[in-house]
């Protein structure tokens, strides 16, 4: 399925808005949880994310 130009653009700014969102909220609980597993989880998720929302930065700003 091929979306068109217009629909591509609201799904990455919707994605772009999510991921910091998310990102967000990881930092937050980051700071607050006393587990070390699962805060080892956590950053490698909010790195993955963090990754994810700069490939879609870039190619936002490159379609603008």
């Amino acid at each position: 399925m091929e979306l068109n130009y217009s629909l591509q653009t609201a799904a990455v700014r919707y994605a772009i808005m999510y991921l910091e969102e998310q990102i967000n909220d990881i930092e937050r609980d980051l700071s607050i949880l006393k587990n070390d597993g699962y805060k080892i989880q956590l950053a490698g998720i909010k790195r993955m994310y963090e990754d994810q929302l700069s490939q879609l930065k870039k190619w936002y700003e490159s379609e603008e």
